[in-house]
């Protein structure tokens, strides 16, 4: 059974039990890391963060109330931690470098948002739930619990917590359409689980543990103030008067810092021998040659697995890779392979990451062809590894292991994870990375997943608009003009708002080859119809006018369908037979208003199909209305053999 967080706080505060906040850090650093980098959208924020996340909760145990539960406690704290430090980023960049591209501003996600249009503010609007929503949110979506479990811990029936969390996340939903990004309850319990808290880097758990050594638990403010005027017989005397009021307040009793002769350090030396070897062997793990054999081999790895202190673990591992020899790399990954699941794949990761840095190409081929199975982790961590240390062979690598396959945006490529890596330390070298991919479609597909990546990190993309040329420079302006959203406070996105993706299509002539002007100007028409209007009488003759109207188009006849009649009437000249075609099929339900299109469609067999299909509907629908339409619109032959006899 699973240990309350309350109890293993308690043995920190109240024993320094370093093994007890261990399993802390590890049962939510995923949830705080993946918190983290949704707000931050930068790897080495996220990580920031989380280290000062866990300080926070180091130095703050004892202030945090009973009745609070510490999921609940470290998402807000971290989402706090994550802002301030975007801020403050922000801020300095302001200072070093000038705005010199189109700015940013506003969110048209299309109805059913992916988890990339909800991952800037989802987090921000789970902290804005009352709390016993908040706590059922991220016990339900975030820490993945069950019902039966959360029915426990909250004191429910398991079908009282179920509804309660299908309210919460409905209240939830209600707040992400308020942003502008409608979805479902049944989306977001698809989304959440899956997308919520991703596993953290390998090697991050075993820096928070470090960085968390020797950090002092504050106490309320009134206590320390009293333990300090009071001598030790008083402090004796009172201490049961403390734990009464502890209680009542809500808060857990730490010791106060001393030297190891004090109190406190009496009280750490007395605990039991067990608990302070487990902290001894955490510190130092040792070198120790691998066994000779496999099998015995085997045997130390699964002895190794089964150590229930997660920190403990990782740090036998560590020890037996650094006495491992090179050539027994794979055979330790396989070994751990069958030994582990991807619920606790943090020793595989360790094992990669050893391994990548000895023979970097044989651990990319042989975690490339495990990725797509549990426990493997994916090939990312060896790819940015590789491709920091040595460019052009991570590249040649990427390039070689790419099936061909068209991916979508959003899916990881190997030669993407080279790039952004690459773009962080040596951005000239970007544009002969990309040279290097043989086929046109390969660096349209790599083009278009920087773009995705980056839409809302506009420094990087300012940073590779300098160094691409036409057409990949257009092409990555066309690809960030799909992307267009609000992005939560303290965040950033490339293109904010329909116009600014319009005002980048009408600077940037190339670009729109690789866009969709259509979602763009629907989107617009949505949230300022006359602004949307003017744009498109303003455009000259060309590709960009001809898919605004379009798109200009589809909105209307999606909302207000004689407003899109009204308008084609009134600009005949930018209407083309496909504009006149989306207009046509958007109002089967009112054929009144696409009768008065269809006899001006250029192709004669296609009309006389069209006035049959619309005038045939609108006789079952409405015969009074029909049949007098008919009357003052007498049809050729040609229409009226095609209708029902009726």
């Amino acid at each position: 059974m699973e240990i309350p967080d309350r109890t293993l706080l308690d043995r920190y505060l109240t024993g320094r039990d370093e093994a007890a906040f261990g399993l802390l850090v590890g049962r939510y650093l995923d949830q705080v890391h993946a918190t983290a980098r949704r707000v931050t959208g930068n790897d080495e924020l996220a990580r920031d963060v989380a280290q000062s996340t866990f300080i926070r909760l180091a130095q703050r145990a004892a202030l945090i109330p009973r009745q609070v539960p510490l999921t609940s406690w470290l998402h807000h704290t971290t989402r706090c931690l994550a802002v301030d430090l975007v801020r403050a980023e922000s801020r300095r960049k302001k200072r070093e470098l000038d705005s010199t591209l189109v700015p940013t501003a506003m969110d048209t996600s299309p109805p059913e948002p992916d988890w990339s249009a909800l991952a800037p503010v989802v987090d921000e609007l789970v902290d804005q739930l009352p709390a016993a929503d908040r706590d059922l949110v991220l016990l339900r979506y975030y820490r993945n619990e069950s019902h039966a479990a959360i029915a426990t811990r909250l004191g429910l029936t398991e079908s009282a917590a179920r509804k309660r969390a299908f309210r919460a996340v409905e209240k939830l939903r209600i707040l992400l359409g308020k942003r502008g990004l409608p979805t479902t309850a049944a989306a977001l319990a698809t989304l959440l689980p899956a997308h919520a808290a991703p596993s953290a880097p390998a090697l991050l758990a075993g820096s928070v543990l470090q960085a968390t050594q020797g950090v002092t638990p504050i106490l309320p403010h009134f206590l320390t103030t009293l333990l300090h005027a009071v001598n030790t017989t008083q402090k004796i005397a009172l201490g049961g008067s403390f734990l009464l009021l502890l209680a009542a307040t809500g808060y857990s009793l730490a010791p106060l810092p001393g030297p190891a002769n004090s109190t406190t350090g009496s009280a750490v030396a007395s605990l039991p021998s067990g608990r302070a070897g487990e902290r001894s062997a955490s510190r130092d793990h040792g070198i120790r040659p691998a066994p000779a054999t496999a099998q015995e081999r085997y045997e130390r790895l699964k002895a190794i697995v089964a150590i229930p202190i997660s920190t403990q673990r990782q740090s036998e591992m560590i020890g037996y890779l650094e006495g491992l020899p090179p050539t027994l790399h794979e055979e330790t990954l396989r070994d751990l392979g069958s030994l582990t699941t991807r619920l606790d794949s943090g020793l595989l990761r360790l094992a990669l990451s050893s391994w990548a840095k000895n023979d970097p190409a044989a651990a990319a081929n042989f975690i490339h062809g495990q990725s797509q199975r549990d426990p493997w982790p994916d090939s990312t961590s060896v790819l940015q590894d590789w491709a920091l240390a040595d460019p052009p062979a991570a590249m040649a690598w990427a390039i070689q292991n790419h099936t061909g396959e068209k991916v979508s945006e959003s899916e990881d490529i190997p030669a993407s994870i080279v790039i952004a890596t690459v773009a962080r330390t040596n951005l000239e070298l970007v544009p002969a990375l990309i040279d290097l991919i043989p086929t046109e479609s390969d660096r349209e597909s790599l083009i278009r997943r920087i773009g995705y990546e980056g839409s809302w990190n506009p420094e990087f993309i300012k940073k590779m608009l300098v160094v691409l040329a036409p057409p990949e420079r257009d092409l990555l302006l066309g690809t960030l003009t799909g992307y267009v959203r609000m992005p939560a406070e303290g965040t950033e996105n490339y293109v904010r708002t329909p116009a600014e993706g319009a005002a980048i299509l009408k600077a940037n002539p190339g670009a729109v080859e690789y866009a969709n002007p259509e979602f763009l100007y629907q989107s617009w028409a949505k949230q300022d119809l006359a602004a949307a209007r003017a744009d498109v009488d303003e455009l000259p003759p060309g590709p960009l006018r001809d898919r605004a109207t379009n798109g200009l188009i589809q909105g209307l006849s999606m909302s207000d369908p004689q407003q899109a009649l009204e308008f084609m009437e009134s600009h005949p000249d930018l209407i083309t037979q496909n504009t006149r075609d989306i207009f046509i099929s958007s109002t089967k339900s009112q054929p009144e208003l696409a009768l008065r299109q269809i006899p001006l469609m250029d192709e004669e067999d296609r009309r006389i199909s069209c006035l049959a299909t619309h005038i045939g509907a609108w006789l079952k629908q409405d015969p009074a209305a029909a049949g007098k339409w008919l009357e003052q619109h007498p049809q050729p032959p040609a229409v009226t053999e095609l209708l029902p006899e009726k």
